[in-house]
């Protein structure tokens, strides 16, 4: 029992430490608490889910996070019942950007890109956007954000609403893609805006660390110790 007792304590706590670091967590940019409430011209760093990370833009113009929210409706807030606090600037903010809060598209040879990175791998669940709206004079047509994750393949997600909610709308990518590097960037076109440009706000993240490999190691070592405890117990 004794011997017994030495695997299955090791097995209890990896199984412990991966189950903790699958619980997923909202990093949200409209939450004042995270001190995001003014021009940043440097870069702004922050931890979730126990990982840091730091957010830039791509150098030629600053970070802001000192707009207001756009929406006539509150229900994307937690005062209308959503996930975002929306609490900056008197209760309403749209998160972060570029140049007012947004990350426009501005030319095809100019464009701008916000860079979220994390100091280790997470599991990325999905992504919330504000000030995503359809272009009023093109029907079926707006604006679209685009999302590179360690530089693959870019996920776009099109506007949903012309008017209401803040331009909200939710990228799912349902926990399945895990990376570093999130960039964030706007195509430019007559057919990908609301007003002057293709623009948007990055509002949260759902996210979560990935198991770290010690864990995984002390998993594995507990896992094939209690086999070959078993084995021998057979045997005698």
């Amino acid at each position: 029992m004794k011997l017994l007792r030495s695997f299955v304590l090791p097995v209890g706590l990896a199984a412990s430490l991966l189950c903790n670091c699958a619980v997923a967590a909202y990093l949200d940019f409209t939450d004042d608490s995270l001190g995001l409430s003014s021009i940043i011209t440097g870069g702004y760093s922050g931890s979730i889910d126990g990982v840091g990370f730091t957010l830039t833009s791509d150098g030629t113009v600053t970070l802001n996070s000192d707009g207001g929210y756009d929406g006539s409706s509150t229900s994307p807030c937690q005062v209308g019942g959503g996930p975002l606090k929306c609490d900056k600037s008197g209760n309403r903010g749209d998160g972060v950007g570029i140049d007012n809060d947004e990350v426009s598209g501005l030319s095809d040879t100019l464009r701008q890109i916000l860079t979220l990175e994390f100091e280790t791998a997470v599991s990325i669940s999905s992504i919330d956007f504000l000030d995503l709206y359809l272009n009023p004079d093109n029907s079926g047509a707006g604006e679209q954000a685009n999302v590179t994750i360690d530089g693959g393949t870019p996920y776009t997600l099109d506007a949903i609403a012309d008017s209401g909610d803040g331009g909200y709308a939710r990228l799912v990518l349902g926990g399945l893609v895990i990376g570093k590097k999130i960039e964030f960037t706007a195509f430019q076109g007559i057919n990908l805006q609301d007003d002057a440009d293709n623009d948007y706000a990055l509002a949260a993240l759902t996210v979560s660390a990935v198991p770290v490999p010690a864990a995984a190691w002390l998993f594995g070592t507990a896992l094939a110790g209690l086999i070959g405890f078993s084995r021998r117990s057979k045997a005698s």
